[in-house]
């Protein structure tokens, strides 16, 4: 819908610039016709002394009026023409711009994507024996995936996040509520999360208001 909307634009342009031209020849068309009457002007005017023809001059006049009043009329009309086109050129670029964003953007989702997928192929080949290792090495307590929580209901925990923390043994709000500074680093560490961002989103103070609702 998109590249509809710009090959149409793109034709809207090319029609203008069409009109443009056509309006340019026809001034100069006017120019010239203008210059003639100019001409047929000057000389009624060095022959007024050997004869006065008013009337002719009244009609070369009035002619030379109207000419400069079509001018002046096809030079508005081609100002108003130029600024529809900077107009349509302005909106190109703008849903150009807008465009370019949206690949970029879809760029660095797709890559996110392909990164978490990697991790998730990655994690999925993982011993779950080394689970308990980890949970007693940070002397966090154990529980099973029978009591587990949903835990993406603490800020900042998406599905993946959850997964992981799942794979590292931890299902539920009190274990989370009970994790120390240090629990808390050598856990976002092992997730490969963002440093600090579960201090920064407070996962234990949110843990705790889960497990009193």
């Amino acid at each position: 819908m998109r590249r509809n909307t710009i090959n149409d634009l793109k034709g809207s342009v090319t029609v203008y610039q069409k009109e443009i031209r056509s309006l340019n020849i026809a001034l100069e068309n006017l120019d010239i016709e203008k210059d003639q009457l100019q001409d047929k002007l000057n000389a009624c005017v060095e022959s007024m002394t050997n004869m006065v023809n008013l009337e002719e001059l009244q009609r070369a006049t009035s002619e030379l009026k109207k000419e400069r009043e079509r001018s002046e009329t096809a030079r508005n009309s081609l100002i108003e023409i130029e600024s529809a086109h900077e107009a349509l050129k302005r909106e190109l670029q703008f849903k150009i711009d807008q465009l370019r964003a949206e690949v970029s953007r879809l760029r660095m989702t797709n890559a996110s994507l392909e990164q978490e997928i990697r991790e998730l192929k990655q994690n999925s080949l993982q011993d779950p024996g080394q689970v308990p290792t980890f949970i007693s090495n940070i002397g966090l307590r154990p529980a099973s995936s029978d009591q587990k929580d949903d835990l993406k209901k603490i800020s900042g925990v998406g599905p993946f996040i959850e997964q992981q923390l799942h794979r590292l043994g931890i299902f539920t709000y009190d274990q989370i509520a009970s994790m120390t500074h240090e629990q808390a680093e050598k856990i976002n560490e092992a997730i490969e999360f963002f440093p600090g961002r579960i201090q920064r989103d407070d996962w234990v103070g949110q843990a705790r208001s889960l497990k009193r609702d």
